[in-house]
Protein backbone atom coordinates (compact mmCIF):
# COMPACT_ATOMS: atom_id res chain seq x y z
CA UNK A 1 0.00 0.00 0.00
CA UNK A 2 1.47 3.36 -1.06
CA UNK A 3 1.15 6.56 0.94
CA UNK A 4 -1.53 7.78 -1.47
CA UNK A 5 -3.74 4.86 -0.46
CA UNK A 6 -3.70 6.07 3.15
CA UNK A 7 -5.08 9.54 2.36
CA UNK A 8 -8.50 10.29 3.83
CA UNK A 9 -11.38 12.47 2.64
CA UNK A 10 -11.07 15.84 4.37
CA UNK A 11 -14.09 16.92 6.39
CA UNK A 12 -15.11 18.77 9.55
CA UNK A 13 -18.01 17.21 11.39
CA UNK A 14 -19.77 15.78 8.30
CA UNK A 15 -19.02 18.66 5.88
CA UNK A 16 -16.62 17.47 3.19
CA UNK A 17 -13.99 19.61 1.44
CA UNK A 18 -10.68 19.34 -0.38
CA UNK A 19 -7.32 20.43 1.02
CA UNK A 20 -4.76 22.43 -0.93
CA UNK A 21 -2.28 23.18 1.88
CA UNK A 22 -2.15 21.37 5.24
CA UNK A 23 0.26 22.61 7.94
CA UNK A 24 0.67 22.05 11.66
CA UNK A 25 1.03 25.59 12.93
CA UNK A 26 2.47 24.91 16.35
CA UNK A 27 3.48 21.93 18.43
CA UNK A 28 6.28 20.90 20.77
CA UNK A 29 6.54 22.02 24.42
CA UNK A 30 5.26 25.05 26.29
CA UNK A 31 8.23 26.65 28.00
CA UNK A 32 8.29 29.45 30.54
CA UNK A 33 11.67 31.26 30.73
CA UNK A 34 12.42 32.87 34.10
CA UNK A 35 15.29 35.37 33.98
CA UNK A 36 17.02 36.69 37.09
CA UNK A 37 19.81 39.28 37.59
CA UNK A 38 23.35 37.89 37.96
CA UNK A 39 22.33 34.25 37.63
CA UNK A 40 21.39 31.76 34.95
CA UNK A 41 17.88 31.76 33.56
CA UNK A 42 15.56 28.93 34.51
CA UNK A 43 13.34 27.20 32.00
CA UNK A 44 10.10 25.66 33.25
CA UNK A 45 8.45 22.96 31.14
CA UNK A 46 4.70 23.62 31.19
CA UNK A 47 3.76 20.50 29.21
CA UNK A 48 2.98 19.85 25.56
CA UNK A 49 1.81 22.69 23.36
CA UNK A 50 -1.75 22.35 22.09
CA UNK A 51 -1.43 21.39 18.40
CA UNK A 52 -2.79 23.87 15.87
CA UNK A 53 -3.67 23.01 12.27
CA UNK A 54 -3.82 25.56 9.45
CA UNK A 55 -5.50 24.67 6.17
CA UNK A 56 -6.14 26.08 2.74
CA UNK A 57 -9.34 24.23 1.88
CA UNK A 58 -11.80 24.49 -1.00
CA UNK A 59 -15.05 23.13 -2.40
CA UNK A 60 -15.53 22.85 -6.12
CA UNK A 61 -18.05 21.66 -8.71
CA UNK A 62 -21.37 22.64 -10.30
CA UNK A 63 -23.10 22.28 -6.92
CA UNK A 64 -20.26 23.71 -4.86
CA UNK A 65 -22.65 26.10 -3.08
CA UNK A 66 -24.32 23.22 -1.22
CA UNK A 67 -20.97 21.96 0.10
CA UNK A 68 -19.94 25.56 0.87
CA UNK A 69 -23.06 26.21 2.96
CA UNK A 70 -22.67 22.88 4.77
CA UNK A 71 -19.06 23.67 5.70
CA UNK A 72 -19.96 27.17 6.92
CA UNK A 73 -22.68 25.69 9.09
CA UNK A 74 -20.29 23.07 10.51
CA UNK A 75 -17.65 25.71 11.26
CA UNK A 76 -20.16 27.91 13.10
CA UNK A 77 -21.40 25.20 15.46
CA UNK A 78 -20.45 25.51 19.12
CA UNK A 79 -17.90 23.20 20.68
CA UNK A 80 -15.29 20.84 19.26
CA UNK A 81 -15.97 18.69 16.22
CA UNK A 82 -14.34 15.78 14.45
CA UNK A 83 -11.71 17.01 11.99
CA UNK A 84 -10.49 14.57 9.34
CA UNK A 85 -7.47 15.53 7.26
CA UNK A 86 -5.85 13.53 4.44
CA UNK A 87 -2.45 13.16 6.11
CA UNK A 88 -3.08 13.94 9.77
CA UNK A 89 -6.00 11.56 10.27
CA UNK A 90 -8.86 12.16 12.72
CA UNK A 91 -8.77 14.51 15.73
CA UNK A 92 -11.19 16.47 17.87
CA UNK A 93 -10.69 20.17 17.27
CA UNK A 94 -12.09 23.64 17.91
CA UNK A 95 -12.40 26.20 15.11
CA UNK A 96 -10.02 29.06 15.91
CA UNK A 97 -10.46 31.09 12.75
CA UNK A 98 -12.18 30.72 9.39
CA UNK A 99 -12.22 32.90 6.29
CA UNK A 100 -14.10 32.37 3.03
CA UNK A 101 -12.85 33.59 -0.35
CA UNK A 102 -14.96 33.57 -3.52
CA UNK A 103 -13.99 35.23 -6.79
CA UNK A 104 -16.21 36.17 -9.70
CA UNK A 105 -13.64 34.85 -12.20
CA UNK A 106 -13.69 31.40 -10.60
CA UNK A 107 -17.24 30.14 -10.77
CA UNK A 108 -18.07 26.87 -9.00
CA UNK A 109 -15.16 27.32 -6.57
CA UNK A 110 -14.87 28.60 -3.01
CA UNK A 111 -11.70 28.72 -0.91
CA UNK A 112 -11.48 28.59 2.90
CA UNK A 113 -8.53 29.57 5.08
CA UNK A 114 -9.02 27.61 8.30
CA UNK A 115 -7.30 27.31 11.63
CA UNK A 116 -8.11 24.57 14.17
CA UNK A 117 -6.87 23.88 17.69
CA UNK A 118 -6.98 20.30 18.91
CA UNK A 119 -9.29 19.65 21.84
CA UNK A 120 -7.31 18.37 24.83
CA UNK A 121 -10.52 17.10 26.41
CA UNK A 122 -11.28 14.80 23.49
CA UNK A 123 -9.70 11.72 25.11
CA UNK A 124 -11.82 12.04 28.25
CA UNK A 125 -15.10 12.72 26.46
CA UNK A 126 -17.85 10.36 27.64
CA UNK A 127 -20.52 9.46 25.10
CA UNK A 128 -24.01 9.21 26.55
CA UNK A 129 -26.69 7.25 24.70
CA UNK A 130 -29.40 9.89 24.92
CA UNK A 131 -31.89 7.77 22.98
CA UNK A 132 -31.60 4.90 25.45
CA UNK A 133 -32.03 7.35 28.34
CA UNK A 134 -35.09 8.81 26.62
CA UNK A 135 -36.63 5.34 26.16
CA UNK A 136 -36.16 4.60 29.87
CA UNK A 137 -37.77 7.91 30.88
CA UNK A 138 -40.71 7.42 28.47
CA UNK A 139 -41.42 3.89 29.66
CA UNK A 140 -41.30 5.03 33.29
CA UNK A 141 -43.76 7.84 32.54
CA UNK A 142 -46.10 5.29 30.97
CA UNK A 143 -45.85 2.92 33.92
CA UNK A 144 -46.33 5.68 36.52
CA UNK A 145 -49.31 7.15 34.64
CA UNK A 146 -51.02 3.75 34.41
CA UNK A 147 -50.35 2.96 38.08
CA UNK A 148 -51.74 6.35 39.14
CA UNK A 149 -54.85 5.80 37.02
CA UNK A 150 -55.40 2.24 38.27
CA UNK A 151 -55.15 3.30 41.90
CA UNK A 152 -57.60 6.19 41.63
CA UNK A 153 -60.11 5.30 38.90
CA UNK A 154 -63.24 3.82 40.52
CA UNK A 155 -66.54 3.48 38.65
CA UNK A 156 -67.48 -0.06 39.63
CA UNK A 157 -70.66 1.11 41.37
CA UNK A 158 -71.52 3.82 38.83
CA UNK A 159 -74.89 3.63 37.05
CA UNK A 160 -74.91 2.11 33.57
CA UNK A 161 -76.10 5.30 31.86
CA UNK A 162 -73.28 7.36 33.40
CA UNK A 163 -70.71 4.75 32.39
CA UNK A 164 -72.16 4.77 28.88
CA UNK A 165 -71.57 8.54 28.75
CA UNK A 166 -67.95 8.00 29.74
CA UNK A 167 -67.63 5.42 26.97
CA UNK A 168 -69.11 7.89 24.47
CA UNK A 169 -66.63 10.53 25.60
CA UNK A 170 -63.80 8.03 25.17
CA UNK A 171 -64.99 7.22 21.65
CA UNK A 172 -65.07 10.93 20.76
CA UNK A 173 -61.41 11.28 21.79
CA UNK A 174 -59.81 8.18 20.29
CA UNK A 175 -62.39 7.10 17.70
CA UNK A 176 -60.58 8.82 14.84
CA UNK A 177 -57.55 6.59 15.43
CA UNK A 178 -59.61 3.61 14.26
CA UNK A 179 -59.13 4.87 10.71
CA UNK A 180 -55.37 4.67 11.10
CA UNK A 181 -54.68 1.42 12.97
CA UNK A 182 -57.97 -0.46 12.84
CA UNK A 183 -60.76 -0.81 15.37
CA UNK A 184 -59.42 -0.21 18.88
CA UNK A 185 -62.17 1.88 20.53
CA UNK A 186 -64.67 -0.93 21.08
CA UNK A 187 -62.35 -3.40 22.86
CA UNK A 188 -60.88 -0.62 25.01
CA UNK A 189 -64.27 0.82 25.96
CA UNK A 190 -65.61 -2.60 26.98
CA UNK A 191 -63.02 -2.83 29.80
CA UNK A 192 -63.76 0.57 31.35
CA UNK A 193 -64.95 -0.90 34.68
CA UNK A 194 -61.66 -2.79 35.14
CA UNK A 195 -59.02 -0.02 35.42
CA UNK A 196 -55.89 -2.18 35.10
CA UNK A 197 -57.17 -4.11 32.07
CA UNK A 198 -58.57 -0.93 30.55
CA UNK A 199 -55.27 0.95 30.89
CA UNK A 200 -53.30 -1.97 29.41
CA UNK A 201 -55.70 -2.22 26.47
CA UNK A 202 -55.56 1.56 25.93
CA UNK A 203 -51.76 1.48 25.91
CA UNK A 204 -51.79 -1.37 23.40
CA UNK A 205 -54.25 0.46 21.17
CA UNK A 206 -52.37 3.76 21.20
CA UNK A 207 -49.09 1.89 20.79
CA UNK A 208 -50.30 0.58 17.44
CA UNK A 209 -49.78 4.06 16.02
CA UNK A 210 -46.08 3.91 16.84
CA UNK A 211 -45.72 0.33 15.68
CA UNK A 212 -47.77 0.64 12.48
CA UNK A 213 -46.64 3.93 10.97
CA UNK A 214 -43.15 3.95 9.49
CA UNK A 215 -42.88 7.76 9.42
CA UNK A 216 -42.03 9.09 12.90
CA UNK A 217 -43.26 12.61 12.15
CA UNK A 218 -46.66 11.29 11.09
CA UNK A 219 -46.97 9.11 14.20
CA UNK A 220 -46.08 12.05 16.46
CA UNK A 221 -48.61 14.20 14.59
CA UNK A 222 -51.41 11.74 15.41
CA UNK A 223 -50.36 11.55 19.06
CA UNK A 224 -50.23 15.35 19.16
CA UNK A 225 -53.96 15.39 18.43
CA UNK A 226 -54.45 13.74 21.84
CA UNK A 227 -52.23 16.11 23.82
CA UNK A 228 -55.17 18.35 24.81
CA UNK A 229 -57.48 15.52 25.90
CA UNK A 230 -57.04 16.33 29.57
CA UNK A 231 -58.07 19.97 29.17
CA UNK A 232 -61.67 19.26 28.24
CA UNK A 233 -63.09 18.50 31.67
CA UNK A 234 -66.77 19.10 32.15
CA UNK A 235 -69.47 17.82 34.42
CA UNK A 236 -72.45 16.65 32.39
CA UNK A 237 -76.11 16.33 33.11
CA UNK A 238 -78.20 13.34 32.13
CA UNK A 239 -78.43 14.63 28.54
CA UNK A 240 -74.67 14.89 28.22
CA UNK A 241 -74.71 18.71 28.32
CA UNK A 242 -72.16 20.74 30.23
CA UNK A 243 -73.39 21.73 33.65
CA UNK A 244 -73.09 25.25 35.06
CA UNK A 245 -70.97 24.64 38.13
CA UNK A 246 -72.93 27.26 40.05
CA UNK A 247 -75.45 24.44 40.53
CA UNK A 248 -72.89 22.19 42.21
CA UNK A 249 -74.85 21.51 45.42
CA UNK A 250 -77.77 20.17 43.38
CA UNK A 251 -75.74 17.50 41.60
CA UNK A 252 -75.79 13.89 42.70
CA UNK A 253 -72.71 12.22 44.10
CA UNK A 254 -72.55 9.84 41.14
CA UNK A 255 -72.60 12.78 38.72
CA UNK A 256 -69.67 14.29 40.60
CA UNK A 257 -67.86 10.95 40.50
CA UNK A 258 -68.50 10.81 36.78
CA UNK A 259 -66.87 14.20 36.28
CA UNK A 260 -63.87 13.00 38.27
CA UNK A 261 -63.64 9.80 36.21
CA UNK A 262 -63.95 11.78 32.98
CA UNK A 263 -60.89 13.85 33.80
CA UNK A 264 -58.91 10.79 34.86
CA UNK A 265 -59.65 9.14 31.51
CA UNK A 266 -58.64 12.20 29.55
CA UNK A 267 -55.47 12.73 31.55
CA UNK A 268 -54.42 9.11 31.04
CA UNK A 269 -54.90 9.41 27.27
CA UNK A 270 -52.90 12.65 27.19
CA UNK A 271 -50.03 11.27 29.27
CA UNK A 272 -49.80 8.06 27.26
CA UNK A 273 -49.83 10.02 23.98
CA UNK A 274 -46.98 12.26 25.18
CA UNK A 275 -44.86 9.38 26.44
CA UNK A 276 -45.46 7.29 23.31
CA UNK A 277 -44.42 10.27 21.16
CA UNK A 278 -41.16 10.36 23.08
CA UNK A 279 -40.75 6.63 22.46
CA UNK A 280 -41.16 7.27 18.73
CA UNK A 281 -38.21 9.66 18.97
CA UNK A 282 -36.19 7.23 21.09
CA UNK A 283 -36.69 4.39 18.60
CA UNK A 284 -35.98 6.48 15.49
CA UNK A 285 -32.78 5.82 13.56
CA UNK A 286 -30.75 9.06 13.96
CA UNK A 287 -28.78 8.28 10.81
CA UNK A 288 -31.85 8.09 8.56
CA UNK A 289 -32.92 11.75 8.92
CA UNK A 290 -36.48 10.50 9.56
CA UNK A 291 -37.25 13.43 11.87
CA UNK A 292 -36.09 15.84 9.17
CA UNK A 293 -33.73 18.78 9.22
CA UNK A 294 -32.71 20.94 12.17
CA UNK A 295 -35.87 23.06 12.02
CA UNK A 296 -38.09 19.95 12.02
CA UNK A 297 -36.29 18.43 15.01
CA UNK A 298 -36.52 21.68 16.99
CA UNK A 299 -40.25 21.86 16.19
CA UNK A 300 -40.80 18.30 17.47
CA UNK A 301 -38.82 19.09 20.61
CA UNK A 302 -40.79 22.28 21.31
CA UNK A 303 -44.15 20.54 20.81
CA UNK A 304 -43.23 17.74 23.21
CA UNK A 305 -41.73 20.07 25.81
CA UNK A 306 -44.85 22.27 25.69
CA UNK A 307 -47.08 19.22 26.18
CA UNK A 308 -44.99 17.94 29.09
CA UNK A 309 -44.87 21.42 30.62
CA UNK A 310 -48.68 21.57 30.50
CA UNK A 311 -48.75 18.33 32.48
CA UNK A 312 -46.29 19.64 35.05
CA UNK A 313 -48.29 22.84 35.47
CA UNK A 314 -51.71 21.20 35.28
CA UNK A 315 -53.96 21.23 38.30
CA UNK A 316 -57.43 19.84 38.67
CA UNK A 317 -60.00 22.53 39.30
CA UNK A 318 -61.68 20.91 42.28
CA UNK A 319 -64.79 22.56 43.66
CA UNK A 320 -65.58 21.60 47.22
CA UNK A 321 -69.15 20.84 48.17
CA UNK A 322 -69.30 21.46 51.95
CA UNK A 323 -72.67 19.74 52.22
CA UNK A 324 -71.37 16.36 51.08
CA UNK A 325 -67.62 16.84 51.56
CA UNK A 326 -67.22 15.79 47.92
CA UNK A 327 -65.70 17.38 44.84
CA UNK A 328 -66.66 18.29 41.30
CA UNK A 329 -64.35 19.26 38.47
CA UNK A 330 -65.34 22.49 36.85
CA UNK A 331 -64.51 26.13 36.24
CA UNK A 332 -63.44 27.99 39.38
CA UNK A 333 -64.78 31.21 37.88
CA UNK A 334 -68.24 30.10 39.02
CA UNK A 335 -67.28 29.32 42.59
CA UNK A 336 -64.70 30.83 44.92
CA UNK A 337 -64.41 27.72 47.10
CA UNK A 338 -61.76 26.12 44.90
CA UNK A 339 -58.60 24.18 45.65
CA UNK A 340 -55.90 23.20 43.18
CA UNK A 341 -55.02 19.51 43.32
CA UNK A 342 -51.73 18.89 41.51
CA UNK A 343 -50.87 15.68 39.71
CA UNK A 344 -49.35 13.00 41.91
CA UNK A 345 -45.74 13.44 42.96
CA UNK A 346 -44.69 10.23 41.23
CA UNK A 347 -46.22 11.22 37.89
CA UNK A 348 -44.83 14.73 38.23
CA UNK A 349 -41.30 13.41 38.82
CA UNK A 350 -41.43 10.98 35.90
CA UNK A 351 -42.62 13.64 33.46
CA UNK A 352 -40.01 16.06 34.76
CA UNK A 353 -37.35 13.44 33.96
CA UNK A 354 -38.98 12.87 30.57
CA UNK A 355 -38.74 16.59 29.81
CA UNK A 356 -35.01 16.59 30.47
CA UNK A 357 -34.47 13.41 28.46
CA UNK A 358 -36.33 14.56 25.33
CA UNK A 359 -34.62 17.95 25.47
CA UNK A 360 -31.16 16.40 25.76
CA UNK A 361 -31.71 13.84 23.01
CA UNK A 362 -33.16 16.24 20.46
CA UNK A 363 -30.58 18.95 21.17
CA UNK A 364 -27.86 16.39 20.44
CA UNK A 365 -29.79 15.16 17.39
CA UNK A 366 -30.22 18.70 16.04
CA UNK A 367 -26.49 19.39 16.43
CA UNK A 368 -25.68 16.70 13.88
CA UNK A 369 -28.82 16.98 11.74
CA UNK A 370 -28.76 18.28 8.19
CA UNK A 371 -29.79 21.84 7.49
CA UNK A 372 -31.89 23.12 4.62
CA UNK A 373 -30.95 24.99 1.47
CA UNK A 374 -33.10 26.42 -1.32
CA UNK A 375 -32.76 24.99 -4.80
CA UNK A 376 -34.69 25.91 -7.95
CA UNK A 377 -34.67 23.32 -10.76
CA UNK A 378 -34.35 24.97 -14.16
CA UNK A 379 -36.74 22.47 -15.75
CA UNK A 380 -39.30 19.96 -14.53
CA UNK A 381 -37.49 16.82 -13.37
CA UNK A 382 -38.21 13.64 -11.41
CA UNK A 383 -37.26 13.87 -7.74
CA UNK A 384 -34.87 10.95 -8.18
CA UNK A 385 -32.92 12.90 -10.81
CA UNK A 386 -32.66 15.94 -8.54
CA UNK A 387 -31.51 13.65 -5.71
CA UNK A 388 -28.71 12.30 -7.88
CA UNK A 389 -27.71 15.72 -9.25
CA UNK A 390 -27.65 17.50 -5.91
CA UNK A 391 -26.67 14.72 -3.48
CA UNK A 392 -25.13 12.07 -5.68
CA UNK A 393 -27.51 9.61 -4.02
CA UNK A 394 -30.84 8.52 -5.50
CA UNK A 395 -31.99 7.39 -2.03
CA UNK A 396 -32.43 11.08 -1.12
CA UNK A 397 -35.49 11.15 -3.40
CA UNK A 398 -37.67 10.31 -0.38
CA UNK A 399 -36.31 13.31 1.56
CA UNK A 400 -37.04 15.65 -1.35
CA UNK A 401 -40.59 14.36 -1.69
CA UNK A 402 -41.23 14.51 2.07
CA UNK A 403 -39.74 17.94 2.69
CA UNK A 404 -41.60 19.59 -0.18
CA UNK A 405 -44.84 17.58 0.07
CA UNK A 406 -44.54 16.63 -3.59
CA UNK A 407 -47.57 14.68 -4.78
CA UNK A 408 -46.01 13.28 -7.95
CA UNK A 409 -42.38 12.33 -7.47
CA UNK A 410 -41.87 12.06 -11.23
CA UNK A 411 -42.67 15.73 -11.82
CA UNK A 412 -40.95 18.37 -9.70
CA UNK A 413 -41.89 21.68 -11.37
CA UNK A 414 -39.05 23.69 -12.88
CA UNK A 415 -38.66 27.31 -11.88
CA UNK A 416 -40.15 26.77 -8.43
CA UNK A 417 -37.87 26.72 -5.35
CA UNK A 418 -37.70 23.55 -3.26
CA UNK A 419 -35.91 22.64 -0.05
CA UNK A 420 -32.95 20.27 -0.01
CA UNK A 421 -31.19 18.74 2.95
CA UNK A 422 -27.64 19.95 3.37
CA UNK A 423 -25.09 17.43 4.59
CA UNK A 424 -27.69 14.64 4.72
Amino acid sequence: MSWRDTLKQAKFRDAKFEVDVETMGSFGRRLAVHEYPRRKSEIEDMGPRTPEHNLDAYVIGPNYHIARDALIKALNKEGPGTLTLPRLGVVKAHVKDARKIERSDKGGYCKFVLSFIESEAAESTITVNTQAALAVAANKSIADSINDFTENFAILEMAEDLVAELQDDLADIIGAIDNVVGSITGPISALIRAPANFAAQLLGGLGKIKNTLTEPVRAIGIYKGLFDSGKKNAATDTDGKQVDVSTVPQLTQQRKDQAQAQEQLRQLITRLAIALSCLVVAEDDPNASALGAVDDIVRVRDDLLDAIDNQLRSTSNVINDPATNSTLLGDPAFNTDVTNAPISGVVYASFQDLSGAINKDLIDRAASAPGLVDHTPLITLPAIVIAYQQHGDVAKEKDIVRLNKIKRAGFVPGGEPIKLLVNA
